[in-house]
């Protein structure tokens, strides 16, 4: 399945970014992170779950794209019982979502880690405590 190998590729460059020594993330991997690392899962038409970026698009892609409800991205949606939606941060049933603005992966080192967590937790690949939960 195409669009979990793309999340598992996420949470490994993710976990690589967080091994870094600097507590600050820099200005290419927040840029990075905008556009390749999961915001949301957005419901589909066909009740599939889209992991969409910060810009709302699918994770990848920066520039505006055709309405995710066309249903040009099933290929890339994952069904709803793959994946654990009580680990985000905040869900409904059309959008859940890994972060907010206190919580961004950008912000630091550990809400970066915070958020592999997080997004390891909704893919069900390991037991991990829920974003948010790091200091100041």
């Amino acid at each position: 399945m195409r669009g979990a190998k793309q999340l598992v590729e996420v949470l490994d460059t993710l976990a690589a970014e967080a091994a870094k020594h600097s507590p600050r993330i820099s200005r290419r991997a927040q840029a990075w992170l905008r556009v390749h690392a999961p915001y949301a899962f957005r419901r589909l038409p066909s009740g599939r779950l889209l992991a969409v970026n910060r810009a709302e698009q699918p994770i990848g892609l920066g520039a505006p794209t055709p309405e995710l409800e066309c249903g040009c991205f099933d290929h890339l949606a994952l069904p709803r019982d793959r994946l654990d939606l009580a680990a985000c941060r905040s869900a409904s049933a059309e959008v859940a979502y890994l972060y907010d603005e206190l919580t961004a992966p950008y912000l630091s080192r550990d809400h970066l880690r915070a958020y592999a967590g997080c997004l390891a937790a909704v893919l069900r690949t390991r037991p991990c405590p829920r974003v948010g939960r790091v200091a100041a």
